[in-house]
């Protein structure tokens, strides 16, 4: 066999057992070729240096596609699937596992996991999938059972099931026919399957091994029939059902709950459920931007169903209004916002309403991207010799100048990311000049863009000569959150080298802020790197109800990659917050400024020094005498006498004469206790002068 059959058929073999998983083993591959692990290691690696497959990261060694030939299961050929939201996004995983599990011969038993209200949509779908494909009859049956109706009463439910004979209990007037008979050729979802009793379980799994089984009261013969089960349940099968139904069951699927989708798929949701209350309503429906924010940063106890009946409630509360042009508007305060989580802080803001209408998608799309921009970077990557971060750049303008510039407004998402880049990159960076490039950087987050592990290799070195704009990007994908996992460690990489430009690396010094409040060193961040024009300081916020080791976890983590080499500013708002410096002092290699008094002035101050590239000795020396807060201290006259009450065995003593001399002593006199040595401090500066400047 010559090497390139040999490497085809590594290729194919490997593209075969991805219809099952995500990533595949070397071991695993091996042993399903019948060759040895180190000739199909060997393979492997040929396909890896000619971009077709990726390998992971750590140990064991895992494998997947990559470019053409990867199974994408086009829109087209997932028929019913194709409904699915996140069906070739976040859901790709168990739609293939669903797939496989309807094209093996007789089909298999399939475990649906999740939120509740997931498991009979799903159900549905795969049902669908499986008629459309020829898997089953076009006219094969669908049943659903919801165990929960009958989990008092297991006879019952076992009667539902697999039917009863005349006679077989009292009532029992006529042979009645269960589900099990009534879905032969098709497909039964029982959901709340954990809700089935030990018995009926151990019924189900002897059907599902022989496809034999008896009515109740039947004692003479065996009945016969063909079913697929769909099983769904909210709880960990594996405290929940029978070990020996869990055996019978091989394909086991996990549907994402809607706060953990992305932001795409949350989106989506929202634009499914609004247009069907569009139809309920016959007139189309706009949901405010805040409205739409509110939705897309919520965390639903109760999953989709909390979200559709949130979104059923507004509309209803908002078709009691006056609505010209026959179009209902929907706003935030049409929302029950007590009853539902929702944290302000953080969130991801949509600019734009969302419009649908009772017989359309309502959103136009943008231009169809390029979803092989991965393979051709990748091709690039391997081939280009003495690269730089701006060739990598111009690369990126070169594969998308074709598909001419996208206009913000026609999608929700491209909305959602230009404001994040803006409040992130532009205002809080002050990198005004990288808004060029933010439909560029669009274009990679939408296309879910991944890269071979070579060339990602090659990036990583590239962007170790460009820290600061990897730390920007890095900060943008926190607040923003890749569509996909597989791209979430090349785009940081991809934005580094296209706003690199912007930045300036030969900024030695690095300078972090950490006030308390919700966006108080954020705020000032903002200011003072937009007032300076580029990226010089880092900020944390700290929330009142924040201890200092929180904090110091957090500061660890946003310091851990800086070069600190040539000296590290901290400046904090309070006295307490210097600790920090003992906590992360192990991540630091050079000495250590601490300035115990940030103000927008100070922070300003000390940025236009960094940017002025003094260094780190001089700034020491400004802050000793220029960052002092300067406090005037003037003698008042009491309208009372006064006696104060000093110890020099200390306060607690004066406090407790104080309560005494007050329990016997003339109310209009004021007793006072002091601290002796303030007391003392207080008479000195007092005698020198009728008034102190101090410094703290």
């Amino acid at each position: 066999m010559s090497v390139q059959r040999a490497k085809d058929r590594v290729y194919e073999k490997l593209k075969e057992l991805l219809r099952l998983h995500d990533s595949v083993e070397t071991t695993t591959l091996a042993e399903n070729l019948g060759l040895s692990r180190s000739v199909t290691s060997h393979y492997l690696g040929e396909l890896e240096k000619g971009g077709r497959v990726i390998k992971s990261d750590g140990r064991p060694v895992r494998w997947r596609l990559t470019g053409v030939g990867a199974p994408s299961h086009e829109p087209a050929a997932l028929h019913g699937l194709n409904a699915v939201i996140g069906a070739t996004g976040s859901q790709r995983e168990s739609i293939r596992k669903c797939i496989a599990a309807v094209e093996y011969p007789g089909g298999l038993n399939l475990l649906i996991t999740g939120s509740s209200g997931v498991g009979k949509t799903f159900g549905q779908k795969v049902y669908e999938y499986a008629r459309d494909t020829g898997a089953i009859a076009a006219d094969a049956p669908y049943k659903v059972l919801n165990c929960a109706d009958y989990a008092n009463n297991p006879e019952l439910l076992s009667s539902i099931l697999f039917g009863y004979t005349k006679g077989a209990f009292t009532g029992a007037e006529a042979n009645k026919p269960g589900l099990i008979q009534e879905a032969d050729g098709g497909y039964l979802l029982l959901d709340e399957v954990h809700r089935l009793s030990g018995e009926n379980q151990e019924k189900l799994f002897t059907f599902m091994d022989t496809g034999i089984y008896r009515p109740i009261g039947e004692n003479q013969r065996d009945w016969h029939a063909t079913v697929r089960f769909i099983f769904a349940t909210t709880e960990d099968p594996n405290a929940a059902l029978l070990e020996t139904f869990n055996r019978r069951v091989p394909v086991m699927v996990h549907l994402t709950t809607y706060a953990h989708r992305p932001v795409d798929e949350r989106l989506a949701y929202i634009r499914v459920l609004l247009q069907t209350e569009a139809k309920n309503f016959h007139k189309p429906i706009t949901l405010a931007p805040q409205a739409v924010s509110y939705l897309l940063n919520l965390r639903p106890a109760g999953n989709v169903g909390r979200l559709k009946n949130l979104i059923k409630l507004a509309c209803a509360k908002a078709n009691t209004g006056e609505h010209p042009d026959d179009l209902l508007k929907v706003g935030l305060t049409d929302f029950d916002l007590a009853g539902a989580a929702f944290d302000p802080v953080g969130q991801l803001k949509v600019a734009k309403p969302m419009l649908v209408a009772p017989d359309t998608a309502g959103e136009a799309l943008p231009p169809a991207l390029d979803l092989t921009v991965g393979q051709q970077l990748t091709a690039y990557l391997q081939s280009a010799t003495a690269l730089t971060m701006t060739d990598v750049r111009r690369k990126l303008q070169a594969l998308f100048t074709a598909q001419g510039a996208i206009d913000p407004s026609i999608s929700l998402l491209h909305s959602i990311h230009a404001e994040v880049f803006k409040h992130t990159v532009v205002q809080r960076f002050g990198l005004k000049a990288a808004s060029d490039y933010e439909d560029l950087l669009f274009r990679l987050y939408d296309s879910r863009v991944t890269l071979a592990q070579p060339p990602l290799e090659k990036l990583q070195l590239l962007a170790a000569d460009h820290p600061r704009a990897l730390h920007v990007a890095q900060k943008f994908y926190q607040q923003l959150p890749p569509l996909d996992a597989a791209s979430a460690e090349a785009l940081p990489l991809l934005m580094a080298s296209v706003i690199c430009d912007s930045i300036d690396e030969s900024i030695a010094l690095r300078c972090l802020m950490v006030a308390h409040g919700s966006r108080m060193a954020t705020s000032i961040q903002s200011v003072v790197n937009q007032l300076c024009g580029t990226y010089l300081v880092d900020a944390i916020d700290m929330p009142i109800d924040s201890s200092i080791g929180q904090i110091a976890m957090i500061a660890k983590q946003t310091v851990k990659d800086f070069d600190t080499s040539n000296g590290f500013i901290l400046l904090v708002d309070m006295g307490s917050l210097s600790q920090l410096y003992r906590v992360i002092k192990n991540q630091l290699q050079g000495d250590v400024l601490v300035v115990n008094n940030l103000t927008t002035a100070t922070a300003l101050d000390v940025a236009l020094k960094i940017q002025q590239k003094l260094p780190f000795d001089r700034i020491a020396e400004y802050a000793s005498t220029e960052y002092a807060i300067s406090t005037q201290y003037f003698e008042g006259f009491a309208k009372n006498q006064n006696i104060v009450i000093s110890c020099m065995s200390g306060l607690g003593i004066s406090e407790k004469l104080k309560e005494i001399f007050q329990s016997v002593m003339d109310r209009r006199l004021s007793v006072v206790a002091m601290d002796y040595a303030h007391l003392h401090q207080s008479i000195e500066q007092t005698t020198s002068a009728s008034s102190t400047q101090r410094s703290w």
